[in-house]
């Protein structure tokens, strides 16, 4: 493991920016993980609030819209303020806000806690990037936004056996507490061994204004928009099924959460 001294002392030592990846991808696998972890728990949810399916599944809803919408914040704040105290910062709020959804009284609450949830969670995925963008180049670059997407592609998989496994020592409170360790983990991570990749002359200005001219390029991209329209429709679908999969599999066949 490399600390970040080292590394931002010689960014130009390809073993240690490869080294880096492994955290980077951690970072970015904690959003999914957010919303993947209390699945099994999810009707259990709803019993305890007392509540319909329906909103016990915005609770998940809630965390997606926050890291969509934390990408279009951490993004451009990145960019302006530099990577590793914005990183740093949402890190830390969303542990903060997973001990807040293990004490929600409600399910208004803890829709709510949850939207923030995501949008602190959108930074290690937003910033993760970049931080692979600003250190690495050309068939490099690839690489490393492909070990980025390959771990964080394992979250969905993993995150609801681990919380079907936690189920049977605690409740859907208790995977909220352990999402909680999860993001102090994972601040310790970044604050060890994510170094600061943008320097000063790198960091744009120009405010909220030059933020919207860069979605505007974006969105007149052609072959973006194609990309992004595909990969949002089968992930529409994909989580669709993960939100209706533990009622459907618990209340009608009656497996285990």
């Amino acid at each position: 493991m490399i600390h970040a001294g080292r590394l931002a002392a010689g960014p130009g030592d390809a073993g240690s920016r490869r080294a880096l990846l492994p955290a980077l991808g951690a970072l970015s696998a904690f959003g999914p993980i957010s919303m993947d972890l209390y699945i099994p728990a999810l009707p259990q949810l709803g019993r305890d609030l007392a509540t319909t399916d329906a909103l016990a599944q915005l609770t998940m809803s809630a965390c997606l819209i926050g890291l969509a919408l934390g990408q279009l914040l951490w993004g451009p704040v990145s960019d302006r303020y530099a990577r590793r105290r914005p990183m740093l910062w949402a890190v830390a709020g969303f542990a903060v806000a997973s001990i807040a959804c293990s004490f929600a009284p409600s399910i208004g609450i803890l829709i709510g806690i949850r939207l923030v949830q995501g949008i602190c969670g959108a930074a290690g995925m937003a910033i993760g990037r970049a931080v692979v963008h600003d250190l690495f180049d050309g068939p490099e670059a690839t690489a490393g936004f492909a070990t980025l997407t390959a771990i964080a592609g394992a979250a969905p998989v993993l995150a609801p056996l681990l919380g079907g496994v936690l189920l049977s020592v605690t409740d859907w409170r208790g995977l909220f507490v352990a999402l909680a360790v999860i993001g102090a983990a994972l601040l310790l991570v970044a604050a060890l061994f994510v170094p600061e990749s943008l320097p000063p002359v790198e960091r744009t200005t120009g405010g909220v204004g030059n933020d919207l001219r860069g979605i505007g390029a974006a969105l007149r991209n052609g072959p973006f928009l194609v990309f992004a329209v595909t990969l949002g429709l089968a992930t529409a679908g994909f989580f669709t099924y993960l939100q209706m999969s533990s009622f459907v599999l618990q209340n009608e066949y009656g497996v285990g959460a």
